[in-house]
This record gives structure tokens, C-alpha cells and sequence, in this order.
């Protein structure tokens, strides 16, 4: 009771309101750094896969949130009138509960599904915040009323926009099933031995989806530098499989196979080995070769690799002058010792570098015969996206016989992978939208068809500098298509799906499913492989599995023989095979 004397009221209404103003800082600065700068997100966002391990929700944590909020003011008010003389020690205090109070208060303030779990964060950010609010804030406390005002309208104004979006999506897409593995760890292998980054494969775990009978082994690769984040975003590489073996070409255009049945064979060692090119002189873009930590050309890479009839083709960010960029193709026969490639084509329409997002260029190649269907992005200028005399934003189909090009499709932001469904005029697709609104299309390639980007599109954009959600005139991202005259995409991946930001990549169909129209789709930050079963007359998705990598899936490519499939995996760098149990 003595200790509750000592409390005013208006010492309680001030502790509530500097706690308030504290959380909303420090929530709106995270929302800020989701919104504008996504590779600050790469340490939050693999601390919180083990509490979405939990399955917490907005709704379980707003007790918690409560419950824990409501301890943490108690307890600064037992600081502020015990008889511990030691301002370290209250210091300390202060700063550990709110860390841990604060960590639960952002699930209830963050309205859609996006796990928050920034506690190594939150104890860096609250000294420096806590010491400007107690230095500015508590001695003028007129304005503290207005300032948590315009916090809680900030973040609002972040959220709701996200959060339209995942309501409209749960009245018109259907949710997933998820599963997350159990690891089981080889024993016969020797943990302990260290292996050359530069030639040696070796198997690392295995991870078993025990409720569908799926297994997924994981090899080391080389190498730990590569990165994708490490190279500033740059890709780790693609795989394509010829004879017994296995091509892998990084994002700087080194050149490697390896044997893939000693690979699979875990008692064997098999070596990645190394293949002479003439690729760096080919190429005219430097920044592909460089190293790119800590520097911001590491996009400026490798976007595709294919083989077809004994050729490889590689698809590439290529530079027409010093400020201009676009897209690139090289063809060369294949060799175990020496490729030498030539151009098959480089655009002459490019953008400017300083204008250009090759994040979103595309560069996925499908083969039929001498005909080569080729995913344009639009390179961060969307206004040539539903510009019909415009390669960007664009799948085209190019001849390779005379190398004539028309346009299959427009209205595309980022098209990352193409596959051929079981109907010879239908292609399936997978995009990048914005912010959510990753698409999958059916395209019809008997008829020119518009997918609206960016005046129909089911992304939102990713804010200004408030983090508030924008209209841009030119890019109004209409939700609807249909109202507009262009074509509806058969799946949309909202926020609410696992994993938050998804990033669909590769596209292959499931010949582990042949009863029925199935294909299996990568992701990039969800870390999900997801198998979707596909209506082709109804034009759409009719269930959806997700398998939880727990890693960036660039490439996917199916082994016929053994019916298993060949990932190449990015964050670290592994490969990994995927397969039915017996």
C-alpha cells in the first residue's frame, strides 16, 4: 500500500503515455525499414521463424501483449519508488522489461499477419529513443498527447491499406496447407570433416515433411560467400542437369558441374569442377563480375540459364552504354572443358541505369522446338509495361531461326518463372508483385492478352517516407482487372500467407502428381516450396501445399530417372534434393 500511495495519478497517466509513445517510435520505425529498405529485414525476419514455430497469431498474442504491457508499467513504477539506490540497476531493469513487453505489444498494434519478434533490435533502438523521450518528451508533456496521436495515425495509415488487402483476398483466394519439416541428421557421415568451398559437395541433413511422406537432403555447395545477401542481392546461381550430371552457373557467370549421382550417394564425395568460358569477354557489364559486398550493383548478374538441343543459354543484365541497361542472351555448345558462347541477342531498347530496378527484369527462358519463350520485367519502369512497342513487361516468344520476336503477353511486373501445362496453347506463370500481390497467370498463347500492370494489380505499393501507403498516378494498382479489360490472375499470395513476403520464383510441373494438372512454385523470402493443383477449365487453383524450406529457393529442376528434384538454395548457399518417401 505504501508504494501505491506514492503513485499520482499523474504520474501513472504520464508512465502510460511514455510507454505509448516509445512503442509507436519504435513500431513505426520498423514498419519503415519493411516498407523502404527490405534488406534490413534479413535478421528480423530469420529471427522470427522460431516464434512462427509457435503459431502465433494477432489474436493469441493480444492477451499476452496486454498482460505483459500492464507488467511492464507496474514494474517502472516499483523502480521509480523503491529504495534501490543504484541507477545501473534500474537502468537495466527498465531495459530488459520493455524489450520483452514491447515484443508482444507489436503483435497487437500490427493489425495483419506478420510475425514480430525484433527483440535484439528492440534492445539496441530503446536506450537511444528511451533517453530522447525522458530528455524532450517527459519535460513538456503538453505535447505528448498530440505526438502519440500522430504516431498511432502514422501506423495506421501503414496498416490498414495491408490489411484491406488481406480481407479482400480471403473473400476471393483460398488459404494453404503448411508444413514445417523435422530435421534428422545423417550419423554415418563425419560432421567433423571440413571440406575445399571450392570443389567439395557434401551432404549435410535431411528434412522430412512426415505428414505428406516428403524428404528434402541438403548438400553443402560452394560457396559461403555467395551469399545472396552477402552480394548485395545477388543470385546465388541455376542448375540444369545434362547426362549424368549437373551444370551450376552463379550469379557472376562461373561455370561448374559436378556428377549427380555421386552427389546423391552421401558415402560418396563428388568435386564441383571448374569450366573455362569466354563469358567476361561476351558480356559488356563489368559489374557482373565484381565482387559486390557492401555495394549496391549485386542485381546486375546472371537472370537465366537453360540448356536445349546441346546448347546452354544464359540470360543476363547487359549494358548498352554506361547508363543504360537491359536484357541479354548468350548461346554457346555444350563442353566439360572450354564453352565459347556468342550473343544470341541484347535488346537495343534499355533503360537507365540510374532509373533501372534489374531486381525486376525477368530473364526466364522455356524452349519448344526453335522457338524460345523469353520474361521480360520492367526493369522498375512500369509505364512500359502496356507499352506495345516496348520489350519490358513482357513475355516473348522469339524465333530462333531468324531471331523475330513478337509479344505473347504484356502487363507484367516481374515474371520469374514459365512452365507448359498440359494444353498446348496454355503456359503457366509465376510474378512478382510490389508489396504482396505475387500473381500466377495462365497465359493463352494464341492470343495477345494484358495482365494490367500497373493499372491492375492486387500489390500495394511500398510507401514514402512516411511509410504511409501511396497512390501513384501512373501505377494506381486498381485491385480489379476485370473492371479494367485486363486478365485476372488465377492466385494472388496476400500477407496472410506463411512467411509473410513471398517472392514466387521457378515454376515446374509435379510428376509426382500425373493424376492431375500440378506444378510445384519456389519462393524467394517465404522460403516455401508450395505444390498447387491447378484447374485449367475453371482457371484455378484448386489446393495448395507448402512445404517449408526454411531457405530462398532460386532454381528447380527436375531429375527424370530417380523422379526427385534438383533446388539450388541461397541463404547459405546449398543444394537440395526433393523427393517421395517409399
Amino acid at each position: 500500500m505504501s508504494i501505491l500511495k506514492k503513485l499520482s495519478s499523474q504520474t501513472i497517466l504520464n508512465k502510460i503515455i511514455e510507454f505509448l509513445i516509445l512503442a509507436c517510435l519504435l513500431e513505426g520505425g520498423f514498419n519503415y525499414i519493411d516498407l523502404n529498405y527490405e534488406p534490413f529485414d534479413r535478421a528480423i525476419y530469420n529471427f522470427t521463424q522460431f516464434f512462427e514455430t509457435f503459431g502465433y497469431s494477432r489474436f493469441s498474442t493480444l492477451p499476452i501483449s496486454i498482460l505483459i504491457s500492464i507488467t511492464y508499467v507496474f514494474m517502472i513504477f516499483l523502480l521509480k519508488v523503491n529504495s534501490l539506490n543504484s541507477k545501473l540497476v534500474k537502468s537495466i531493469c527498465s531495459f530488459l522489461i520493455f524489450s520483452f513487453s514491447f515484443t508482444s505489444i507489436i503483435y497487437a498494434f500490427q493489425i495483419f499477419y506478420l510475425p514480430r519478434s525484433d527483440i535484439m533490435v528492440i534492445c539496441i533502438l530503446f536506450l537511444p529513443i528511451n533517453f530522447f523521450y525522458n530528455l524532450i518528451g517527459s519535460k513538456f508533456y503538453i505535447i505528448s498527447i498530440p505526438l502519440l496521436l500522430i504516431l498511432l495515425i502514422y501506423n495506421s495509415n501503414i496498416m490498414l491499406p495491408v490489411d484491406e488487402l488481406s480481407e479482400y483476398l480471403k473473400d476471393n483466394f483460398e488459404s494453404i496447407e503448411h508444413n514445417s519439416p523435422i530435421k534428422n541428421i545423417d550419423e554415418k557421415l563425419d560432421k567433423e570433416l571440413l571440406y575445399d568451398i571450392n570443389s567439395e559437395v557434401y551432404f549435410k541433413e535431411q528434412l522430412s515433411f512426415s505428414e505428406t511422406n516428403k524428404f528434402l537432403d541438403l548438400y553443402y555447395i560452394c560457396c559461403e560467400e555467395y551469399d545472396f545477401y552477402n552480394q548485395n542481392m545477388r543470385n546465388v546461381g541455376y542448375l540444369e542437369l545434362f547426362l549424368d550430371n549437373v551444370f551450376f552457373i552463379n550469379g557472376f557467370g562461373d561455370l561448374f558441374y559436378f556428377n549427380l549421382e555421386k552427389m546423391i550417394d552421401k558415402d560418396i564425395q563428388t568435386k564441383l569442377i571448374r569450366i573455362s568460358s569466354n563469358i567476361e569477354e561476351v558480356i559488356n557489364n563489368e559489374y557482373i563480375f565484381k565482387d559486390s559486398s557492401g555495394q549496391l550493383n549485386g542485381q546486375e548478374s546472371i537472370k537465366g540459364f537453360q540448356i536445349h538441343n546441346e546448347k546452354m543459354y544464359i540470360s543476363y543484365i547487359e549494358e548498352k552504354s554506361p547508363s543504360c541497361v537491359t536484357l541479354g542472351i548468350l548461346f554457346g555448345d555444350i563442353s566439360f572443358d572450354d564453352i565459347k558462347f556468342e550473343s544470341l541477342m541484347s535488346f537495343e531498347e534499355c533503360i537507365e541505369r540510374e532509373n533501372a530496378n534489374v531486381q525486376v527484369s525477368g530473364g526466364k527462358m522455356l524452349f519448344e522446338g526453335n522457338i524460345l519463350y523469353l520474361t521480360v520485367g520492367d526493369f522498375g519502369q512500369s509505364k512500359f509495361a502496356q507499352d506495345e512497342n516496348s520489350i519490358f513487361g513482357k513475355i516473348l516468344k522469339i524465333n530462333l531461326d531468324n531471331l523475330t520476336q513478337e509479344i505473347v503477353s504484356l502487363g507484367h511486373r516481374n515474371p520469374q518463372g514459365i512452365e507448359f501445362t498440359s494444353r498446348n496453347n496454355l503456359i503457366i506463370e509465376t510474378e512478382h508483385g510490389a508489396r504482396y500481390g505475387d500473381e500466377v497467370n495462365l497465359i493463352d498463347l494464341k492470343n495477345t492478352e494484358n495482365f494490367g500492370n500497373p493499372i491492375s494489380s492486387y500489390s500495394v505499393h511500398y510507401g514514402d517516407i512516411t511509410g504511409k501507403d501511396i497512390f501513384i498516378e501512373e501505377q494506381p494498382f486498381n485491385k480489379s482487372h476485370k473492371e479494367y479489360g485486363f486478365k485476372e490472375p488465377i492466385y494472388v499470395w496476400g500477407p496472410d500467407m506463411p512467411g509473410g513476403r513471398n517472392g514466387v520464383g521457378d515454376i515446374i510441373k509435379n510428376y509426382f502428381n500425373q493424376s492431375q494438372e500440378s506444378f510445384f512454385i519456389a519462393s524467394y523470402s517465404a522460403k516455401y516450396l508450395y505444390e498447387i493443383n491447378l484447374n485449367i477449365s475453371e482457371s484455378s487453383i484448386e489446393k495448395i501445399i507448402g512445404y517449408k524450406v526454411g531457405n530462398r529457393i532460386r532454381d528447380i529442376e527436375y531429375i527424370l530417372d530417380q523422379n526427385k528434384y534438383l533446388l539450388i538454395l541461397e541463404n547459405p548457399p546449398l543444394l537440395a534434393v526433393f523427393y517421395e518417401g517409399k
